[in-house]
């Protein structure tokens, strides 16, 4: 590539912990983030990564990996870019921003009770005790989350 006058890659690694990588659907894992890295490195091929930090999701562990990753990937990284998580309409986080962790409206003040129901069946099992929560404790919130469309 370097012989065909390619002098710098741009690589959208967005992470560098697997579990968020594979959340994020990347496709690919740390270990081939390195590889490819140093396969440019050594063709002399200037790199630049770019990063999400943090991702929708990211906890305390998948930080400091991908901190750690970073720090290990210093010498085959020219220049790293990082950006803050945009959630845009047409994106898969904009169409699934609940698969991701994303909060589509703010949390109400409050102390809040979160059902999941999977299916009609439990959603059906859970409007009981629900409607029992509601009218024994008025300060409590109740949330009501399923992942079917029926």
């Amino acid at each position: 590539m370097a012989e065909a006058g390619i002098l710098s890659l741009f690589f959208g690694l967005e992470s560098l912990d697997d579990e968020r990588l594979a959340t994020l659907q990347k496709g690919f894992e740390y270990e081939a983030i390195r590889e490819t890295l140093t396969r440019a490195h050594a063709a002399g091929i200037r790199t630049v990564g770019s990063f999400i930090f943090p991702t929708p999701g990211e906890t305390e562990k998948s930080m400091q990996t991908t901190l750690a990753h970073l720090r290990e990937l210093r010498p085959l990284l020219d220049s790293a870019v990082v950006l803050p998580a945009g959630v845009y309409p047409p994106t898969e986080w904009g169409v699934h921003p609940e698969r991701y962790g994303i909060a589509s409206t703010p949390r109400p003040e409050g102390f809040l009770v979160w059902f999941h129901a999977a299916s009609v069946v439990e959603t059906n099992a859970a409007l009981p005790l629900i409607a029992h929560i509601s009218k024994e404790r008025t300060d409590i919130l109740i949330l009501l989350k399923t992942s079917q469309v029926t």
